[in-house]
């Protein structure tokens, strides 16, 4: 680790060259393994070429840690998780406060099990920590965009971020990070998040932040719409209706849901997501969600609003309503076509209203 304010008189007892085959690299609080570092000494920095299965690129090390930059010019990084404390202790925390500025472009980036594509990140020192200048993770179906600050005070971190994220199928996106979800097909997704946690920036966990959490997706479907299949790491308990909606609404739900847009914004507050404003709208229907989703503890305390969406659907009035004749269909379109708010009234009557409580895994769906 750096020594604070650019401190120098380690490197001038360091060889001009170094050769090493290291098969256990224990650095910055991750292991590297079998990996081979050649180092020359310059008067302004080391300079590195590291290889092995989880790193491998340029790297130059300033040796004035207050006024040079770290640079990373990699080709793949793989950074596991932190260490974890042992009998003989634990390994030391990252000081963002002794750490360099630096500037890291990485062709392939994996954080654990999670494969984040192309990376890009630029920090910047200053008296308290590291301000995240950029950092920009991209693949070919999503980006990420975040800037913000890893400070110290005192002995606590505390990690401050804007985040946003642009994908093309939200299951694919939620699947790359881990999370259980439903078999989801489409879904153009663009989520903004603005949060803050006790920790360093590797601590990030929605259970963990306090912040908002704003969410766009168009144009998708859940082709299946069954509790066995998961949960959308549970903001979304659409999936906890499934048995009461068809006992309901047979006709909209029993081959799954298509959706136009899913719309909502969310307070993050001591492991908890709040919202009044979430809207999921499709052809067939539309819902209407507010109340609490526990994501530390994984349980829900919600209100919903299904509402049927009849006014361009007379095949649809004809099945709920029973066999109705020529003219009696005719009347409804024609009344659809001419008086607006007649199918608006009539979608209306025919909405249903739910509490879900209870865990994730065995939610509690009762109809109002």
């Amino acid at each position: 680790q750096p020594l604070p304010d650019g401190g120098d008189d380690y490197s001038d007892s360091l060889p001009l060259s170094v050769d090493l085959q290291v098969s256990d690299l224990r650095m910055l609080g991750r292991k590297f393994k079998d990996t081979r570092i050649v180092g020359t000494r310059g008067t302004e920095q080391w300079n590195v070429l590291a290889s092995g299965p989880d790193v491998s690129g340029r790297i130059e090390i300033p040796r004035n840690a207050a006024a040079g930059v770290l640079r990373l010019d990699l080709d793949h990084l793989h950074l596991r998780r932190a260490l974890k404390a042992t009998a003989a202790g634990k390994p030391p925390e990252l000081d963002p406060r002794r750490l360099p500025a630096f500037a890291m472009h990485c062709t392939e980036f994996r954080y654990g099990k999670i494969e984040l594509g192309q990376a890009d990140i630029y920090t910047s020192r200053h008296a308290t920590g590291l301000a995240l200048d950029k950092l920009h993770f991209s693949a070919e179906d999503f980006n990420i965009v975040a800037t913000g600050d890893w400070l110290v005070n005192g002995e606590a971190h505390q990690s401050k971020f804007e985040i946003s994220v642009e994908a093309k199928a939200l299951g694919a996106l939620l699947s790359r990070f881990g999370y259980r979800v439903a078999n989801i097909k489409h879904g153009n997704t663009a989520i903004d998040i603005q949060a803050n946690w006790s920790g360093t920036p590797a601590d990030f966990a929605l259970a963990h932040i306090n912040g908002s959490f704003e969410l766009h997706v168009t144009n998708g479907r859940f082709l299946d719409i069954d509790p066995g299949t998961g949960r959308l790491f549970g903001l979304l308990s659409l999936q906890a209706l499934p048995r009461r909606l068809t006992l309901d609404f047979e006709d909209l739900f029993d081959k799954g849901f298509t959706f136009d847009s899913i719309a909502g914004v969310f307070q993050l507050q001591d492991g908890n997501a709040y919202t009044n404003s979430l809207l999921i709208e499709g052809p067939s229907a539309r819902f209407d969600i507010a109340g609490r989703t526990g994501l530390a503890v994984k349980d829900y305390d919600q209100h919903i609003v299904v509402t049927p969406t009849l006014s361009n659907s007379l095949p649809l009035a004809g099945a709920l309503f029973g066999p109705i004749g020529a003219g009696a269909g005719a009347a409804y379109f024609i009344g659809s076509k001419m008086f607006k708010s007649i199918p608006e009234q009539m979608n209306r009557f025919l909405s249903r209203k739910y509490t879900i409580t209870g865990s994730w895994e065995n939610p509690v769906v009762k109809r109002l």
